[in-house]
């Protein structure tokens, strides 16, 4: 069998997010499970002030490759480039962490962090 005929072989096929526990494929490298994983965030939103309260947009959601991540099944801590991960049947590209926004965050000021 050639080369390329063995990675075909041995490549994945897209799994249904019911069976990961999470929409963007992250599985906990220690105990295998997706369904209770933590990764600490930033959510950059504006927020409009009035003299009664704030009211804020939403935001985006954004994380890296080296935010801090973590898994309450076994309670293993590491970072977001140490979760396995698999393809989502029929997710988008939008769910996967992108190094453009990464590096947004860094530039603003937004070093990645750890749990406290």
């Amino acid at each position: 069998m050639t080369e390329t005929k063995a990675k075909k072989k041995r490549a994945r096929r897209p799994v249904r997010q019911s069976e990961v526990g999470n929409q963007h494929g992250y599985l906990c490298p220690s105990c295998g499970k997706g369904t209770r994983l933590y990764i600490q965030a930033v959510i950059r939103t504006e927020v409009a002030l009035y003299p009664d309260g704030t009211e804020d947009s939403g935001g985006d959601t954004e994380w890296e490759n080296s935010s801090a991540a973590r898994c309450s099944n076994c309670d293993w801590h590491g970072t977001v480039a140490r979760l396995k991960t698999v393809t989502v049947e029929g997710a988008s590209e939008r769910y996967f962490g992108s190094q453009a926004a990464a590096k947004r965050l860094e530039t603003a000021g937004h070093p990645p962090g750890g749990f406290e």
